[in-house]
């Protein structure tokens, strides 16, 4: 460690213990600069030490040493214009840390960010925050009428248990496009075959037991069916009605004039290994799109996370 200063405490010497406790203090820049200290010290111990530090040489936990590097690296808040409206409460200025610019900027404005907020305060405007984001997020799942290519997961109500809340088989069937993400049947929402493009083309994943009944959801959705792709996943997931299984069916569909471009295999192995429940590989949404390269107006049914250049449609979709 060269010449650098070391402090010691139980034993231990590094050389950011003592700097990071003489800045530790219930004011801003006692806040600001124990959290670089803290940053710095961080890149430079060893791995593990950094932590074994925290726990065993500072008067605060990992939790505190976590909020405290968020704040000072936060340049909103270190911004010397800023320190006179800022509360000296390290947990209300964490969760300032996380409000997005236009909430902050707007709460700095009209004096909801002042230096005699409290915990709550913050938190309120946090929530508020998070309300909006999701409230944008369901927005953005309004489908236009011009959906040229399809993905869904629809979660069939199958004999065996499922970790997430299945639909009844008429629901999907008839399912229509709420813009909040849930399936509806009022009429002023659009079904799958009205919100496509006349020529368009889709990949419904099925199960065994419920082959018939996709096969039919396929066709009340307006497309007709080309082919089915089944997915090895290698070893048996789960005991089926008769066999131990160890495949679900990619349903592949077309309207119009749409024909792809390229053929796949009809049986591709991937492990399921590594994936969550439901979760299906990124290779089948890349086969879809290499099948259909020019249909570049894309949308995942029943989503569970966003994808980049496709509108997710579900209600376990997140926030951006």
């Amino acid at each position: 460690m060269g010449n650098r200063a070391i402090a010691k405490r139980g034993g231990v010497a590094n050389p950011w213990t003592g700097r990071i406790i003489r800045a530790w203090h219930s004011t801003l820049e006692g806040f600001f600069e124990c959290g670089r200290l803290l940053a710095k010290a961080k890149d430079d111990l060893d791995h593990g030490e950094f932590l074994a530090m925290v726990e065993r040489d500072l008067p605060f936990g990992p939790r505190y040493a976590q909020m405290l590097m968020r704040v000072a690296e936060d340049p909103r808040l270190t911004n010397a214009n800023h320190a006179s409206h800022l509360p000296p409460s390290i947990t209300s200025l964490y969760l300032l840390s996380r409000l997005d610019d236009l909430t902050f900027r707007r709460a700095l404005s009209r004096g909801d960010i002042s230096a005699e907020m409290e915990r709550a305060d913050a938190a309120l405007l946090l929530s508020k925050t998070k309300r909006l984001a999701g409230q944008k997020a369901a927005a953005e799942q309004e489908v236009s009428g011009r959906v040229q290519l399809w993905s869904a997961d629809p979660p069939w109500p199958t004999s065996y248990g499922r970790p997430y809340k299945t639909l009844p088989l008429d629901r999907i069937k008839n399912l229509r496009l709420a813009p909040n993400g849930k399936a509806s049947s009022d009429l002023k929402h659009p079904s799958v075959a009205e919100a496509s493009a006349q020529t368009a083309a889709i990949g419904m994943w099925a199960v065994d037991e419920l082959l018939a009944e996709a096969e039919a959801t396929l066709a009340a959705w307006g497309f007709g069916l080309v082919g089915r792709v089944i997915w090895d996943k290698g070893s048996h997931s789960r005991p089926g009605r008769a066999t131990l299984m160890q495949h679900e069916f990619l349903l592949l569909g077309t309207r119009g004039a749409a024909v792809p471009v390229w053929k796949p295999r009809s049986v591709v192995t991937i492990s399921k290994a590594g994936l969550r429940d439901s979760e299906k590989p990124e290779e089948f949404r890349a086969m879809l799109v290499k099948m259909f390269p020019l249909f570049v107006n894309r949308c995942e049914l029943f989503a569970r996370r966003r994808v980049e250049k496709w509108t997710p449609w579900g209600n376990q979709v997140p926030a951006e």
